[in-house]
């Protein structure tokens, strides 16, 4: 049967309704609410991936330093910071001496020191959330396999063969009680996780220290410029080596 003349051919169909204007701003409001509540979410998460990835660099230096140590009599590799008259060690950060362009402390276990090339990998001495200057990318041209020039920072402090709490030659170094690597000290700025710190043990294990309250963070000094006694990195370090904000 047809269908009588000027009658439309399928009565189902329909014109489709455009956003009115409140309608687009209800949406839009909901996408920003949804955002903010999921923001802070992957702002962990990504900080909890990086973490892992700054734990995984110190196993790397880890092995570096047990290599390293048993080729040289069980001795660590020496910082040229820690022999001064008045102790830098804030500048155990420095993969090079004092005036710069010779291989000091873990810039000895990489292959421009001569030493065997413990660690292949200069950017495994980076984190991945460092917040201060001293970026992989700042570096890269002044590290090479054959030479490193001028003055070189990492984002990560040695304790040295020196131990800035006794003052005392490390004994041992491979003993899990040793805590030979963690963030970096230098600057507020180039403490890494800003809440806690991972830790290298002697032994090649890394360890999380929380900072509660933010104590370490507030101990370091606000920047380069400050004058720094020995002492607070002594006071520092017992902090570090403490296990009471562990989780």
């Amino acid at each position: 049967m047809h269908e009588p003349s000027g009658q439309p051919r399928n009565r189902t169909l329909r014109h489709a309704r455009a956003f009115t204007l409140v309608e687009f701003l209800v949406v839009i409001s909901i996408v920003v609410m949804l955002c903010s509540l999921l923001a802070p979410s992957l702002s962990r998460t990504r900080e909890a991936a990086a973490r892992i990835q700054c734990a995984n660099n110190l196993r790397q230096i880890g092995f570096a330093l047990i290599s390293y140590t048993e080729d040289n009599n069980e001795s660590l590799p020496h910082s040229e910071w820690t022999g001064l008259s008045s102790p830098r060690y804030g500048d155990t950060m420095a993969l090079t001496s004092p005036g710069g362009g010779k291989p000091d402390g873990l810039g000895r276990l990489l292959p421009c020191a001569g030493f065997g090339g413990h660690l292949s990998d200069p950017r495994v001495l980076y984190c991945p959330c460092h917040h201060g200057d001293h970026s992989f990318e700042r570096y890269e041209k002044q590290i090479d396999d054959h030479c490193i020039s001028g003055t070189v920072f990492a984002n990560y402090n040695y304790r040295s063969s020196r131990d800035p709490v006794s003052g005392n030659r490390i004994r041992e170094p491979l003993s899990s009680r040793w805590i030979l690597v963690v963030d970096g000290l230098r600057t507020r700025a180039d403490f890494n996780h800003r809440t806690g710190t991972n830790r290298l043990h002697g032994d090649g294990s890394v360890s999380w220290r929380a900072d509660v309250g933010s104590s370490i963070f507030k101990s370091l000094p606000p920047s380069d410029s400050v004058a720094v006694p020995a002492s607070l990195f002594r006071d520092i370090w017992r902090m570090i080596d403490s296990d009471g904000y562990l989780r």
